[in-house]
């Protein structure tokens, strides 16, 4: 290995953790490629120099999955903001027609 692959290395492996901060739901999208990408070149990186070529395609494929699991984590449970500023797991006005089980409902009186 040469002085410059620990380095690239070492910016691969700082990067990816930075793109799973949080983010705007709208940015999922965006989010979601940049993860997978980071992560799939993570993975074809260490694969191939500790595998090779095969090791390469299985790491960047594996990787790429868990890095776009990664950067996505959290949005499938949308939060709806109210007009106080608070935010609750459910849009106004649903929990009183039995659609949401939230111990924290609100009346939007």
């Amino acid at each position: 290995m040469s002085n410059r692959m620990p380095a690239v290395f070492i910016a691969l492996v700082v990067a990816l953790p930075m793109t799973a901060g949080p983010a705007m739901a709208d940015q999922l999208s965006t989010r979601a490629a940049v993860g997978g990408g980071l992560g799939a070149a993570l993975g074809a990186f260490i694969g191939g120099e500790l595998g090779g070529r095969n090791a390469a395609i299985i790491g960047s494929g594996l990787a790429g999955a868990a890095g776009t699991a990664i950067a996505t984590d959290g949005y499938d449970r949308p939060v709806y903001s109210d007009r106080r500023g608070a935010s609750y797991p459910c849009p106004p006005g649903q929990w009183k027609k039995g659609r949401c089980r939230d111990q924290y409902a609100y009346d939007d009186d």
